[in-house]
């Protein structure tokens, strides 16, 4: 039986990541595939790498993509610096748990308890990461901060705040593919992977190879993903020509508007921006026939939480205001009670939401030539007549949702002295990444500790000054 060509719909991705890359992201995956190790490609490589210390605020000599999710990113992490015996505080990151315990390290939640690593989570809390990082300095611990939710959404400074490890997968905020995740880290992480008593159990996760990859040397460790570090590489240089504070202010005033048409609906909000956890109504019990619809008539995808919430976030260019009132009006409708389904009521969610009058979208973005269209199809008749401009227009609003947020105590300092170094980095200066895994042992193979051809192995004796290029921090 033959198989049809790949023909799929356009969904609006409304769950708090992953989000649908910029059609111009797509466009550059699109392109022909070379070698891995092709100067053209290995170009590629160092201007990834120097996007990415831009897009971080960080003058790290190590930063470069790691093949996987942001977990796989975070265990090459864990896998590099930890050995048995060793503690870790883990707060609030569950991808973090399993491979600790695969890893034989003991898990604590309490920085007093002297943990080796300090591992947190970048979300709502963002402003408290340099108060986290001077307590688990003071502490002699290395702080590892996972920030896939936010990096290119909220700011978020590598450098200023002191941050040892920064670990996110790209396909939130940044807007870039699914399949990488950007990894950074300082030197003195970089001694202590030097400084293990045992070599990592998983050689693939193994961070001194793969930045060995990525360094002039060119470690033949893997074969990198070269599309997708294409498509990275169009993500990070996008968010650099939109301007970080400007990107960050778009990705705030849409949550906002989001969370304030929520609470006009009603509904109870978690906020964490730019994700919120909404918690459905109790007349409407069917969480999974609302959410089929809500795909089946209106095209837009949210994240399940549990069967009485989902998970709502706008984020990299699908954070829009028209697509924030896309998504009010047909939650309007499909949490209304069965019977008026037909004939929507006037919209609090959209006067709630709506900006002021003729102020412009926040974000230039290429969309396909339909996408207005759509995003007005989709609002009630009644509705269009009232806000004629509710789906190009922004302003920043202050939302009226009730939240359940958790402020943690620790408080920043502020600091904004960072200064990105300029596109290019130090010439010969290439590489990729590689793919996800779990931690456990790895069976011989590609970049393994077997034998060996000559430009394989584990690649921990490097020359002084080889590396990913740019000063020492």
């Amino acid at each position: 039986m033959p198989v049809a060509d790949l023909d799929l719909p356009t969904r609006l991705l409304a769950g708090g990541g992953p989000s649908a890359p910029d059609p111009r992201v797509l466009q550059a995956m699109a392109l022909p595939t070379i070698g891995q190790f092709d100067p053209d490609f290995t170009a590629i490589m160092d201007e990834v790498m120097q996007l990415g210390r831009s897009v971080l605020l960080t003058s790290n000599r190590r930063c470069f993509p790691v093949g996987g999710p942001g977990a796989a990113g975070l265990e090459a992490v864990l896998n590099s610096l930890l050995e048995p015996g060793d503690r870790v505080a883990i707060l609030d990151v569950p991808a973090a748990l399993g491979c600790a315990q695969a890893l034989g390290v003991e898990v604590v939640d309490d920085l007093d308890a002297g943990p080796r690593l300090v591992v947190a989570a970048a979300t709502g809390d963002v402003p408290n990461v340099p108060g986290l990082a001077a307590t688990a300095h003071a502490r002699g611990a290395l702080l590892v901060l996972e920030a896939t939710s936010v990096l290119g959404g909220r700011e978020l400074r590598v450098d200023d705040w002191a941050v040892d490890v920064c670990v996110a997968g790209v396909d939130h905020c940044l807007g870039g593919p699914s399949g990488l995740a950007l990894v950074t880290y300082s030197e003195a992480v970089e001694a202590a992977l030097r400084a293990r008593r045992t070599p990592p159990p998983v050689s693939f996760l193994d961070l001194l190879q793969l930045q060995a990859y990525w360094s002039p040397e060119r470690l033949n460790h893997h074969t990198a993903p070269t599309n997708l570090v294409y498509g990275l590489r169009e993500a990070l240089r996008l968010v650099l020509a939109e301007g970080l504070s400007a990107r960050w202010a778009r990705h705030q005033q849409v949550f906002a508007a989001l969370t304030d048409g929520l609470g006009a609906l009603g509904l109870v909000v978690c906020a964490a921006p730019p994700i919120a956890v909404v918690s459905l109504p109790d007349a409407h019990p069917d969480e999974a026939t609302a959410r089929q619809r809500l795909r089946a008539d209106f095209g837009i995808h949210v994240q399940p939480v549990n069967a009485r919430s989902w998970r709502l976030g706008l984020l990299g260019a699908d954070a829009t205001l028209g697509n924030a009132t896309r998504v009010l009006s047909a939650l309007e409708q499909v949490l209304a009670a069965p019977g008026t389904w037909s004939t929507p009521r006037p919209s609090p969610a959209l006067r709630a939401a709506s900006p002021r009058r003729g102020e412009a979208e926040p974000h230039p973005r290429a969309t396909d030539p339909d996408a207005a269209g759509r995003n007005a199809a989709v609002l009630p008749r009644r509705v269009r007549a009232q806000h004629p401009d509710a789906a190009g227009s922004d302003a920043p609003v202050r939302s009226q949702a009730r939240r359940c947020t958790q402020p943690r105590p620790v408080q920043p300092e502020a600091s904004s002295t960072t200064q990105p170094r300029p596109l290019g980095g130090e010439a010969g200066e290439r590489s990729e990444p590689g793919e996800g895994g779990t931690c456990g042992r790895s069976e011989p193979g590609e970049g393994g500790r077997g034998d060996n051809e000559p430009g394989e192995g584990r690649g921990v004796d490097h020359a002084p000054g080889a590396g990913s290029g740019g000063p020492d921090v």
